[in-house]
């Protein structure tokens, strides 16, 4: 996953959270002030808007959040230590649980029913999204992880390869063979050993950097073809067009 889209991801997940919940779990707690005045008793309702509240338990469900989808799924989820990641996940959230509350408590003589279940809910929900957000992108993280470990033991075996191929032998006796054809007056034979010395030269070492320059493509592809056509004679009639623009 790239890491811009992700990033943008989790800044729309926690907007539209922030907000949805805020309009659907938003809590109010509400007390009856009674007051017994000339003989006639007054009820007055007290209500106490818990928003703020709300948003300041934001904070402990984000670092809950990425507490679990950044240090305990990749270090003991994905090393298979469950029964660690099990126990740390359920101390988290206790904490974060604890801390939501702990400032009503001390404020307030008691906590609305409605408004633990509110956090419960909650905290409950961020808790699974990030378990599954997490899941999924150690998975993501673990195939992108084994596609480079293929990449770069596919590398590696190309370079041994290559290694125990000495290039200076094979040169030495392509110009070996080379110097035994124009001798016996085989041009052809001379012709597709240089040919095949150029090829082996692009090979061996022009494909040892990251970029190639096209000209050198251009170069082996018509080795290649030059190769190919001393199978036929002149009479042959076989016609091969290859046309080279831009470059």
């Amino acid at each position: 996953m790239n890491r811009a889209i992700e990033i943008a991801i989790n800044i729309v997940f926690w907007v539209l959270s922030i907000g949805i919940s805020t309009q659907i779990f938003s809590v109010n707690i509400v007390e009856v002030d009674i007051q017994i005045r000339n003989g006639h008793q007054i009820e007055r309702e007290i209500i106490t808007d818990l928003s703020q509240w709300y948003f300041v338990g934001m904070i402990w469900k984000f670092l809950l959040f990425y507490l679990i989808v950044l240090l305990l799924i990749p270090r003991f989820f994905r090393s298979s230590q469950y029964l660690k990641f099990v126990l740390l996940l359920v101390c988290s959230m206790l904490l974060a649980f604890a801390l939501e509350i702990l400032p009503l408590q001390l404020l307030q003589e008691g906590l609305s029913p409605s408004y633990l279940s509110t956090v419960i809910i909650m905290l409950g929900f961020y808790t699974s999204t990030a378990l599954t957000y997490g899941i999924i992108r150690n998975q993501i993280q673990k195939e992108r992880y084994a596609q480079v470990l293929t990449t770069k033991k596919l590398q590696t075996e190309l370079k041994l390869l290559r290694s125990q191929i000495n290039p200076h032998f094979l040169f030495n006796a392509l110009n070996n063979l080379l110097s035994i054809s124009e001798r016996s007056g085989t041009p052809k034979v001379s012709a597709g050993i240089t040919e095949l010395s150029d090829m082996l030269r692009f090979l061996i070492y022009d494909t040892q950097t990251d970029w190639i320059a096209l000209e050198k493509e251009v170069e082996f592809l018509e080795s290649y073809i030059a190769l190919q056509m001393l199978r036929y004679a002149e009479e042959d009639d076989i016609e091969i067009v290859f046309e080279v623009q831009g470059i």
